[in-house]
């Protein structure tokens, strides 16, 4: 991926974010692809589930919960070739129990920095 910015969020907010990119498969062949963009080691959003074949544009918004913890935090895309987004989604939850040098560059978003309080809603 190309590096599209940086988030700012306060612990735990939710965040509306657009996002927009090319999903192809090898050769524009029919496998069934899902598309996946993750906080670190979580899931954030499914982008895609289907055959793009020589490709499709992604342009979606999607909302993103921050995580509560202050930090700085890799936005990345993790992709697969499964017959259902469940199965892409149990095979992320196996594979990433932590952030590993090899995500960068090539799955590299962005950044989503975490700073500050939660905000507090009025009583």
């Amino acid at each position: 991926g190309e590096p599209a910015g940086i988030l700012h969020a306060a612990p735990g907010e939710s965040l509306q974010v657009k996002l927009s990119g090319f999903i192809h498969n090898n050769r524009g062949d029919r496998c069934i692809h899902q598309l996946i963009l993750a906080v670190d080691t979580t899931i954030a959003a499914e982008l895609s589930d289907g055959v793009p074949g020589r490709g499709r544009e992604i342009s979606k918004k999607v909302r993103i919960e921050a995580p509560k913890e202050v930090g700085t935090y890799m936005l990345w895309r993790f992709s697969d070739l499964q017959y259902s987004m469940r199965d892409a989604r149990r095979n992320f939850e196996h594979r990433h129990n932590r952030v590993t040098l090899d995500l960068y560059p090539a799955g590299f978003v962005g950044w989503l920095i975490v700073e500050g309080a939660a905000h507090q809603k009025p009583p």
